[in-house]
């Protein structure tokens, strides 16, 4: 559920203000009262001040759809409870459901094409999953009856389809929905007669067998009388089953001999959050213009391809000349190639054998032939680089591209990029709940929300410790997210349970070259939130101009994200991931001798830091720095009155010296003293994103 003032998004809260929310627009303008709110957010569970709640609801709800400058309330208070009315909002069931009113009126005058036409446009109202967001037993029922709602439109849009004569253009559509309700007597009635109507007797007979089947075996019942009557007419050629003749079309090259190609793999039924994104996509890839291409990027196991097959299954009612997917690594290590791909699709339109180019660039530009004039879906799947997808993307309008990838591709300038960061705390807990049980996360909230924190609420890693619970019956949460804690506090190695993830993350290093992978190994070492550019340098002993340049290409890969002033962190599964592999693969020696460099680097910076702001009078008590001095780009000259970091350093900084067991005693305790002589208790302004290392569970 989602609402847009002015072209921008706005928030619309929590689940249950969300719920709050929906009960106010399906009654489409009709005053709810309190009681009734109460009702539907928690049903005969009444919590205690359930009446300040659902009118804080309320508050916050007028709050986020009011415009700032227009003054004046969206919620109306009315008859002792609120409305939302029409004449304040613009709601997409609403547009429907009067594009539904019309198209029946047209029905009515025998006006077919205009049916078909009204009802086409009441579908394009919908978009993702009704009422997304929004938890409750009142949602949850509401939701099955717009699914329903949805799906009588679909088919009476279908039916006005077959009408027209477009029998085969409505297969695949009729194909999909009855997958997805497969004991649906009359969408199966409507797949049979547009089968006949191809020319494909036999698949429609084997249709009908297929029903008959499962109604017997999940229902114990037989297949209704429209069923049985349309088999038999079927059995007997009743030739006024034939209808008008097929619909006009453009004259048919050889490739469009064949079946439509729609082969977008199937959309997970645990697909959670995610609905700003979603929501995103769609639009771009149902622009109006030159073609849309639509890239989808983020870090290794954030869902990439998830969502990027959900926003095509979306969509695909906007592209009937086919939908082709590709994944562009296959099975293997190597990336696959772009002249294999393009055989494939060339293949899937008819153009093989001997006519099939023998060339990358005739390749390429039979793909472009075939894509002109025909609305084409194609989809990318973890793409590599751009001149692995730069000759499968379409280049006319009315087709569309949506590809994958762990970076964005810059060389690619008409992609537009969506990138995924990881899921929210609710949308975790829901992912949990989903995967290992709702009763038993919601009846360890607390332990659940830690254990979410302990993933990073990234997707791959919140499913792995929902298999965890799952295999564990037995295990409370709490137990299951204690063990992990623990697990993951031994950073030199990495569990069993965590190989999926190491998997996912080697997978994202590969881009990466010798030295940035070193700099994603050595950085996670020490123990810091933040990752500054100064002390990255003196870390990795290079210039801060190189370490600036070597942070902006790990975050680029999304092994690292981007945080205010010009800092950077890690995710904590990420850090848990990077600093296993530093001890494995770089060695004991290297990763203290970084940490020498880096505490060598707090302890001259203090001390001048300090000097600048007031003088120390006498000798600085302590024995001589670690190492030896800095080289001069590895110093900090700060103005007077200055630190040379940021004022919530100093528990990174305490946290890092006691990692280094070898400093001499006095040199530590000259720099602790230094640091909370210039320091007072720093205040933090906003949320850390990582308040503390949240490694991953397996």
């Amino acid at each position: 559920m989602r609402a847009w003032r002015d072209g921008l998004e706005l928030d619309t809260g929590s689940p249950q203000q969300r719920a709050t929310l929906a009960l106010l627009l399906l009654r489409e303008g009709r005053p709810v009262s309190l009681d009734e709110i109460i009702d539907a957010l928690w049903g005969e569970a009444t919590p205690k001040g359930a009446q300040a709640t659902a009118r804080t609801y309320i508050y916050r709800i007028r709050r986020a759809l009011a415009h700032p400058k227009a003054g004046g309330e969206v919620v109306v208070s009315s008859g002792g409870g609120y409305a939302l009315p029409a004449e304040n909002v613009t709601v997409d069931l609403w547009s429907s459901r009067r594009h539904v009113a019309l198209a029946r009126e047209a029905r009515e005058r025998g006006d077919t094409g205009h049916l078909a036409k009204l009802l086409g446009e009441a579908l394009a109202c919908w978009t993702g999953r009704p009422l997304a967001g929004a938890h409750g037993w009142y949602v949850d029922q509401q939701r099955a009856e717009l699914d329903r709602f949805k799906l009588t439109i679909l088919e009476e849009r279908l039916a006005a389809d077959l009408d027209l004569g477009r029998h085969s253009e409505v297969i695949g559509e009729l194909t999909d929905a009855v997958s997805a309700d497969p004991l649906r007597e009359s969408l199966r009635e409507l797949l049979m007669l547009a089968l006949y109507r191809s020319g494909r007797q036999a698949e429609a007979l084997a249709a009908f067998d297929d029903v008959r089947r499962k109604l017997g075996d999940e229902l114990g019942i037989d297949p209704g009388p429209g069923l049985r009557t349309l088999h038999e007419r079927i059995l007997r050629a009743d030739p006024e089953l034939l209808g008008p003749p097929q619909a006009a079309a453009r004259p048919q090259s050889p490739a469009d001999a064949v079946l439509t190609p729609a082969s977008i793999p199937a959309a997970s039924a645990h697909f959670v959050g995610r609905t700003a994104e979603l929501g995103s996509i769609i639009d771009r890839l149902g622009g109006t213009g030159r073609a849309a291409i639509v890239g989808v990027t983020g870090l290794s196991g954030m869902g990439k391809t998830a969502i990027a097959i959900q926003a095509a299954h979306s969509v695909r009612s906007m592209f009937p000349d086919g939908q082709v997917y590709a994944d562009m690594r296959g099975s293997h290590s190597e990336p696959v190639d772009a002249y294999d791909v393009l055989g494939a699709f060339l293949s899937s339109y008819g153009v093989t054998g001997d006519r099939l180019p023998t060339t990358l660039h005739e390749r390429a530009a039979c793909w472009r032939s075939v894509l002109s004039g025909r609305k084409v879906l194609v989809f990318l799947d973890d793409a590599g680089d751009p001149e692995q997808v730069r000759h499968l993307l379409p280049a006319t309008q009315g087709s569309a591209a949506i590809l994958t990838s762990n970076r964005r591709m810059v060389e690619l300038p008409s992609v537009q990029w969506v990138n995924l960061t990881p899921l929210s705390p609710e949308e975790s807990l829901e992912l949990l709940a989903i995967e290992a049980g709702r009763e038993r996360v919601l009846r360890e909230r607390d332990a659940a929300i830690r254990l979410a924190a302990l993933c990073s609420h990234h997707p791959l890693a919140l499913r792995l410790a929902a298999a965890r619970m799952t295999t564990r019956p037995l295990w409370t949460v709490a137990q299951i997210e204690a063990v992990s804690r623990e697990e993951l506090r031994g950073l030199t190695h990495l569990g069993p349970d965590c190989t999926v993830l190491a998997r996912t993350f080697r997978r994202a290093m590969r881009s990466l070259t010798e030295e940035q992978a070193l700099a994603f190994r050595l950085a996670a070492v020490p123990d810091w939130t933040y990752l500054t550019v100064p002390a990255v340098a003196a870390l990795l002993n290079v210039t801060p101009p190189r370490a600036r340049a070597l942070l902006e290409a790990l975050t680029d890969a999304h092994l690292l994200e981007a945080a205010p002033s010009g800092r950077y962190f890690y995710l904590g599964i990420v850090k848990v991931y990077a600093r296993c592999t530093a001890w494995a693969d770089d060695g004991p020696d290297a990763c203290h001798a970084a940490l020498q460099r880096l505490v060598r680097f707090y302890l001259t910076n203090a001390e001048a830091a300090v000097r600048s702001a007031l003088p120390l009078q006498g000798p600085t008590p302590g024995g001589p720095t670690p190492g030896g001095a800095l080289p001069a780009t590895m110093t900090y000259t700060p103005a007077r009155g200055t630190r040379p970091w940021p004022a919530d350093s100093r528990s990174d900084i305490l946290a890092v010296l006691d990692q280094v067991d070898d400093l001499p005693e006095a040199t530590a305790r000259r720099l602790r003293g230094l640091i909370l002589r210039e320091w007072r208790p720093a205040k933090t302004h906003g949320p850390s994103p990582e308040p503390e290392v949240t490694p991953a569970t397996g």
